[in-house]
């Protein structure tokens, strides 16, 4: 999801998540007359730049940065930086150049518990999803192993144009929230505040179904590393025998060399005998 959404209407609606950049920018060719002065104003009383032309730009907040087109960055954008801003010129006549009106949107969602009521075959949880914004409470009911939410799900829209959610699946209440720039959504089980009924049936059936995913994995797990145990045994056993037939190689390639050179040495011998016998 784009961490900026903008709307063109006549006034560009912009909205931005909070902590990040946004460009306003000024689109068209701008020249200043001698006179002139540009400024940029936040909701019509702030001032954040002023340029007197032929001069260097006053920047009045350090979170902004200012472009040679006449554009302006703002930096780590905060809830209190959402309003309007825009750029005019002053001299001779005053007119506009652009006007944006930003909405910094949080994205944080928190999903709190408020109270619990629980027995043997029944449990009740109330709880809460809820932003900087709006909340949402709900109940929530499990009797005899199967739970409800009163009313269903609910949902509401804030005026910046949030979604607020909170509903069941199976056994997991959800919180959702999301805007123009981002999603989030909590989780939490409902087994981890109820008691355990006498006959142990409840969330059995999701237990199970966990419980045989994780003893699958598992299995799996350990047959790949049986195997690669295997497999590295074997080149264990490989390379070893690789050693020891080279080192065979050697030796008799060494015992070898050992003969003949015993052997070149008792034929010298002989013939260096034979030449020192007196002829007859």
């Amino acid at each position: 999801m784009s961490l900026t959404h903008i709307l063109n209407t006549a006034v560009t609606r912009v909205f931005v998540q909070k902590g990040k950049d946004v460009l306003l920018e000024v689109r068209e060719n701008v020249v200043l007359k001698e006179t002139d002065i540009l400024f940029w104003r936040f909701n019509q009383t702030s001032s954040l730049v002023r340029l007197i032309s032929g001069r260097n730009p006053e920047i009045f907040k350090e979170s902004i940065s200012f472009l040679t087109n006449y554009s302006v960055k703002l930096k780590n954008l905060q809830t209190a930086d959402s309003g309007v801003y825009d750029a005019r010129v002053s001299g001779a006549t005053e007119r506009k150049l652009v006007e944006y009106n930003i909405a910094v949107q949080m994205s944080p969602v928190k999903l709190n518990v408020d109270s619990v009521l629980s027995s043997s075959d029944s449990c009740i949880i109330i709880a809460t999803c809820s932003t900087a914004e709006s909340d949402l409470s709900s109940t929530f009911r499990c009797v005899h192993k199967t739970c409800n939410q009163d009313g269903g799900e609910q949902s509401e829209t804030t005026n910046s144009g949030a979604s607020l959610r909170i509903y069941l699946s199976d056994v997991l209440i959800f919180c959702n929230h999301s805007n123009q720039v981002s999603w989030t959504e909590n989780m939490i089980e409902i087994q981890d505040f109820c008691l355990q009924p006498k006959d142990g049936l409840w969330f059995s059936r999701q237990r199970r179904s966990i419980q045989k995913k994780f003893a699958e994995v598992y299995k799996t797990m350990q047959h790949f590393l049986s195997s690669v145990k295997i497999l590295r045994l074997r080149l264990g056993l490989v390379r070893l025998g690789l050693v020891r037939l080279g080192l065979g190689l050697v030796g008799l390639g060494l015992v070898g060399l050992g003969l003949g050179l015993v052997g070149l040495g008792l034929g010298l011998r002989f013939f260096s005998c034979l030449s020192l016998q007196p002829l007859h």
